[in-house]
């Protein structure tokens, strides 16, 4: 896991549940005006992880993409 000097990311090598689980805690601790968002490593998809997102389905969501 790293952090990219702008701060403006955090990127794992990780399954995509674990990497979901994370997002989901992040985004509990995050105000709910911060805009988070969840995408893999080649930017193929982006989804938003909203405010109260459980892990079910923001991997439902990701399942979803094209």
């Amino acid at each position: 896991m790293f952090m990219p000097e702008d701060e403006t990311g955090l990127y794992l090598d990780a399954a995509l549940a674990d990497s979901v689980q994370l997002a989901c805690l992040l985004r509990q601790w995050m105000p709910d005006s911060v805009d988070l968002v969840f995408c893999d490593q080649g930017y193929n998809f982006d989804v938003r992880v909203s405010p109260g997102a459980t892990v079910a389905e923001l991997i439902e969501e990701v399942d979803d993409q094209p």
